[in-house]
């Protein structure tokens, strides 16, 4: 691993959705078996790429190729505060070099300062509810630095939610109470259903709006008309 930066004729139809909820940094695929968790962090990493003592790093897993080349991938934390998009990728020779180093942001974290947010996390929740229309309350934000793209800043990560089938992530500057960005939580509602031949079948979904179709891009498109399930 190298890295640069027909749906069945329906009788009865009961779905039963499987909703894959993620959150922020669990983005990336299962470890196969050619990775390991990482169990402790090297010593000497965080001063060989240089970074200030603010930084942490978070050893993640780790995968080892056949060649002895191991790459290793951490999340980071600021002053003790996750930093969304501040993953990275060591990978190391069979001798322990640091050949390489893939950063997934490159912002400067030093110029988020002090880790005191002027907005309250009550004002990030009802920004986050106002954004979406869906309930957040206080106690469903945390204090972060956002890093995805070229700036770090201050941030609150707070969590909107309509029971299990609706969730959502908006991001809160915490100096001006300004959305910086949000998304869902949910990527797929997948389910079964009673067949008339074939009895229970899995049932693919797209997603169109704020609703699920039956529509299945795996058999050609079939799809099951005036079914939205609502989310």
């Amino acid at each position: 691993m190298r890295r640069s930066s027909s749906v069945a004729l329906l009788s009865a139809f009961t779905l039963a959705a499987t909703l894959a909820v993620l959150t922020p940094g669990q983005g990336q695929a299962a470890p196969t078996a050619s990775q390991a968790p990482a169990k402790a962090e090297p010593p000497g990493v965080p001063s060989q790429l240089r970074l200030p003592a603010a930084e942490r790093l978070i050893p993640r897993y780790v995968v080892r190729d056949r060649d002895g080349v191991v790459h290793t991938r951490y999340d980071r934390t600021y002053r003790g505060l996750p930093v969304v998009g501040g993953d990275l990728v060591v990978h190391r020779t069979p001798s322990g070099r640091i050949g390489d180093v893939d950063w997934a942001s490159h912002a400067d974290l030093s110029a988020v300062g002090a880790v005191s947010p002027e907005v309250s996390k009550a004002s990030a929740a009802a920004v986050a509810a106002r954004s979406t229309g869906l309930r957040s309350t206080a106690s469903d934000a945390r204090l972060v630095v956002y890093a995805v793209g070229d700036r770090a800043r201050l941030a609150w990560e707070a969590t909107a939610s309509h029971g299990l089938v609706r969730s959502e992530v908006v991001y809160v500057d915490a100096s001006n109470g300004r959305r910086i960005t949000g998304w869902s939580l949910v990527h797929h509602a997948d389910g079964t259903g009673q067949s008339l031949y074939s009895g229970r079948v899995r049932l693919k979904t797209i997603r169109q709006g704020g609703t699920f179709r039956l529509r299945d891009a795996t058999r050609g498109s079939q799809r099951v008309p005036r079914t939205p399930v609502t989310t």
